[in-house]
């Protein structure tokens, strides 16, 4: 079931004029503003009212912007018709809806702009990168905030620099780099205090709560939490009060501390209740209702779910409604009410669908055929279990490509380190030359005393020397060769991603303005064309993660005993529609009852890469030979083809990631080696070697050697 995510306390303007503390006595006055003043003093009250609905009724924030936009236009406001655009900019932003968000604040920018208010255009800057930075486009988040601080550098905006430093520091949290996070973190807690401004203050604390909440440091989540907590207390804040203490609800939760995680969410729920905060009520009595899943209180979890549905409806949050609607189906399925289970999820699916929400999508068709399997309606199960893989399968490839998007940033920020590193090294073999000339000098001056006990200092200080230069050179050596190593990966990577891409985009434009005259015959090769490029991509983002995960030490090798033969006959199903282009014959000789021990995962993606590069290099109409050898202190496993062959020289190039490969052979399918380069990565965790051996013309064999059974025991 999906959880629900703890409040993450982000400020993307400078805090209402509106006191929340005297709030019904303010929304009263501004409502009677609003009904008996001038229809100027009726437009900053209508955007007032709208800036203090936005933490309680969303679509409440949007009619009173409606509102104020109306009488704007008629008066010719500008920048109170920006104003209002950027409210309801914030309300679709609270509510994920990204596309919405952009255009409204885009509406805002223009306005400002137009009216060169370089304030309120600093503010959609800041507003823009958010959502940019929710996205994963963190390029355009950065250059987005970058915009935003040289205007408040030029109009001393400390404040709203603060604020921006604080979304800078998003980016790092979205990416996992939570000590340069704290940094940008700090840098805005360095102007708010200097500032005064509280407010500020405690939000930030509330965002560091929330990086240590991410990072697993619950202590020190706390910590900050109360940090936060005790500057709203102080000032009555019960909005901010209520949205701290079910946070830290959320923490005591995950140090499984049920007790005082109710304790906490309680009170929350209370306050919330007393002011009447339906979205702060939803959140927790959805909180609450996931501990009680926890202890396996399904009808109480089930009960405060309907509770949480009914505000959601009555709030129009359609995220929530979506949420809630699977919870309250996979609890229903827990309690064997699969009626009223399949309807629910049904509902949830249908909205989800609607909105292109994947993981809700998920969730529902993992939901539906646990639930059609449970009444034996097995068809329907396998129907909606293989629409769960499908869509699982997408989401993972838009989480491949955000972490090619990360590692990209990392390996740019990392880059400028070895550059830093470079220089210093250069300055320390500076210092050192500067310090050999001073003690050469003192040696003249006192040569003529000590000549013997001068001659042996020269002598130890240049063996000293050497050897400090003989450190400089190796550690400039490894700098140069990580460079090309990176510079060379990230080649591999344009490489083979330009080409399923280009080929992607050819199809389908093809497709998109063909598509009422194609033939069936032509769909058909259209649509193979575009299974290849997929399944060439597919495998080039499998590769460069697991490739990735072996450089940053987080793959580790979890070896069982296997059965080769059935590990390359599953490999051959995967690849023979590419064999079948070429009528290449692929011949596994493995007997069965064949056990090797290793790692299942690296040796089905060692023997996919090197069938996979055969078949790639063979000639048509040819066999590819698969078979093995063994010996008491190793297994050999042989992948033989009859293809174009590789020479001596060449054969020296492979497993390098270093070097240039794209030009081996004279076939006109090309590759960059990443393949190979992994397949020997995953080899040597595995306690094994790879070679390869070849003759132009004639084929090659590659093979993998592997401890045997008890060595490996």
């Amino acid at each position: 079931m999906k959880k629900l995510k703890i409040i993450l306390l982000i400020f993307i303007g400078l805090i209402s004029n509106i006191n929340k503390s005297n709030a019904d006595n303010i929304v009263d006055s501004l409502k009677q503003i609003v009904a008996n003043s001038t229809e100027l003093e009726q437009i900053v009250a209508l955007n007032n009212l709208s800036d203090y609905y936005l933490d309680i009724s969303l679509s409440e924030a949007r009619k009173y912007a409606y509102q104020s936009i109306i009488l704007s236009q008629k008066l010719n406001v500008k920048t109170e018709e920006a104003f209002s655009n950027k409210m309801l900019g914030y309300s679709y932003y609270y509510e994920s809806n990204y596309d919405s968000s952009i255009f409204y604040f885009n509406k805002a920018l223009m306005l400002y702009e137009n009216e060169e208010y370089k304030k309120g255009m600093s503010d959609i800057y800041t507003a823009l990168g958010n959502i940019h930075n929710k996205k994963g486009e963190i390029v355009q988040a950065l250059e987005l905030f970058n915009k935003s601080l040289t205007i408040d550098e030029e109009l001393n905006n400390y404040l709203d620099k603060a604020i921006t430093y604080n979304s800078i520091g998003q980016i790092y949290v979205n990416i996992s780099d939570y000590s340069t996070a704290l940094e940008y973190f700090e840098k805005s807690i360095e102007i708010f205090k200097k500032e005064k401004y509280d407010d500020g203050l405690a939000n930030v604390y509330a965002n560091i709560g929330n990086v240590y909440y991410d990072w697993e440091k619950y202590e020190e989540a706390l910590v900050y939490i109360d940090f936060a907590l005790e500057i709203f207390l102080k000032k009555d804040n019960k909005y901010k009060i209520a949205g701290l203490l079910s946070n830290k609800g959320m923490v005591y939760e995950s140090m499984n501390e049920y007790n005082k995680s109710y304790e906490c969410l309680n009170e929350a729920l209370e306050i919330n209740t007393e002011i009447d905060n339906k979205f702060g009520i939803l959140n927790c009595e959805g909180n609450i209702a996931i501990l009680k899943e926890k202890e396996k209180k399904y009808k109480e979890a089930l009960n405060l779910y309907n509770q949480t549905l009914e505000i959601a409806l009555e709030i129009d949050y359609e995220e929530g409604i979506i949420s809630t609607y699977n919870s309250i189906g996979h609890l229903e399925l827990l309690l064997k009410n699969y009626s009223s289970a399949k309807i629910n999820i049904h509902k949830s699916l249908d909205l989800s669908s609607q909105n292109g929400m994947l993981n809700e999508m998920m969730i529902s068709y993992e939901n539906l055929a646990e639930i059609y399997n449970s009444t034996k309606e097995y068809e329907e199960s396998i129907e909606y279990y293989q629409s769960y893989i499908n869509i699982k399968d997408s989401i993972f490839k838009q989480q491949s490509l955000r972490q090619i998007t990360e590692f990209n940033t990392k390996y740019e920020l990392e880059k400028k380190e070895n550059e830093i590193i470079i220089l210093s090294t250069q300055n320390e073999l500076q210092i050192l030359n500067l310090k050999k000339q001073k003690n050469l000098n003192l040696f003249v001056v006192i040569i003529s005393l000590l000549l013997i006990v001068i001659g042996l200092l020269i002598y130890l200080r240049f063996l000293n020397q050497r050897k400090n230069n003989k450190i400089l050179e190796n550690k400039n050596d490894q700098l140069v060769i990580l460079n090309n190593t990176k510079d060379k990966f990230f080649s591999i990577i344009a490489h083979d991603l330009r080409n399923p891409l280009s080929a992607f985009k050819t199809i389908t434009e093809a497709l998109s303005e063909n598509i009422k005259i194609i033939k069936q015959e032509d769909l058909e090769i259209y649509l193979n064309k575009l299974r290849s490029s997929s399944d060439s991509l597919y495998n080039l983002l499998q590769n460069l993660l697991q490739w990735a995960s072996s450089q940053t030490n987080r793959l580790t090798s979890t070896p069982v005993i296997l059965d080769l033969k059935h590990i390359v006959d599953k490999t051959i199903t995967y690849l023979i529609a590419n064999a079948s282009e070429k009528n290449i014959i692929l011949n596994n000789k493995i007997p069965e009852n064949t056990n090797i021990f290793t790692d299942k995962k690296m040796i089905e993606t060692i023997i996919r890469n090197l069938i996979s590069n055969s078949i790639k290099f063979s000639k048509k109409n040819s066999e590819i030979k698969i078979y093995h050898k063994e010996t008491p202190s190793y297994t050999n496993i042989s992948i033989e083809d009859e293809g174009i062959g590789i020479n001596e020289t060449d054969l020296q190039k492979l497993f390098k990631i270093e070097i240039d490969t794209s030009t081996i052979g004279k076939s006109n399918e090309k590759g960059t080696g990443l393949g190979l380069i992994l397949c020997k990565e995953l080899v040597e965790k595995n306690n094994g070697k790879i070679f390869a051996t070849s003759e132009l013309g004639k084929g090659s064999i590659f093979t993998i050697q592997l401890p045997s059974n008890t060595d490996k025991k």
